[in-house]
């Protein structure tokens, strides 16, 4: 490396980090970091690594990550620094090609429980929030046509098949304005755990990554903050 590039990395103006992410979070929550650090000149290559929090954080602890987005970790909690970054919302979404509801009636919680939802596994945020949203309803929890983990397989689900689903908020409304789902007009009122910076505790962060960090609390909260989307009544 030249001197020149040496002092960059040093002064954290290049740089390369890799991230723990889980899924179901917006895209835009890393590459606007990215776009607003190149627009102040900074220049970082990102690897991200997408998974659950537990395993990635096994990651972090043995140095193959920088830092995790994910939510709060009670495993390993003493070797952890965990800042918040943002709470997410979810809303209720289906294909905006949807055959089965009737655009002039409102749709309720014992209509959605007619049809059929695509879920995330057991244990996640958006299938407690699904749980939750229809036990304190006092209504039967619809049936579950599929389970995955998988964004792109969700995605490709709720546009091309008649089933509902639960997104965060963010997702939701960027498929709403791609015209690829609309957006229910159903109380989703659980709350995950929110959505955390992790890094390891008492170890100084490279430049590049302390300065990625930065730009992340700045973005973060501007995204997953629920919007005035305008809901479906379906």
């Amino acid at each position: 490396r030249t001197r020149d590039e040496i002092d960059a990395i040093v002064a954290g103006h290049i740089g390369s980090m890799r991230i723990g992410a889980i899924a179901f979070l917006a895209p835009e929550m890393i590459t606007q970091s990215i776009n607003l650090l190149a627009e102040e000149g900074i220049s970082i290559s990102v690897e991200v690594h997408e998974g659950t929090t537990s395993p990635l954080v096994s990651q972090l602890l043995s140095k193959e990550l920088d830092c995790i987005i994910g939510r709060y970790s009670f495993e390993h909690e003493a070797e952890l620094d965990q800042k918040l970054l943002a709470q997410q919302h979810f809303a209720a979404v289906i294909s905006s090609r949807h055959t089965g509801l009737n655009p002039d009636r409102q749709i309720s919680l014992a209509d959605a429980a007619e049809f059929p939802w695509i879920v995330t596994p057991p244990r996640t945020a958006a299938r407690q929030a699904l749980t939750d949203m229809f036990v304190h309803a006092g209504l039967r929890v619809p049936d579950i046509r599929m389970e995955t983990a998988s964004m792109e397989v969700m995605r490709a689900a709720l546009t091309d098949c008649n089933m509902i689903g639960l997104l965060p908020y963010s997702l939701a409304e960027q498929y709403s304005r791609l015209g690829l789902v609309r957006v229910l007009d159903l109380p989703v009122g659980y709350q995950p755990a929110p959505v955390m910076l992790i890094r390891r505790r008492s170890e100084p962060a490279l430049p590049s990554v302390q300065r990625f960090c930065d730009a992340l609390f700045k973005i973060a909260p501007i995204l997953e903050a629920p919007k005035k989307t305008k809901a479906v009544h379906t």
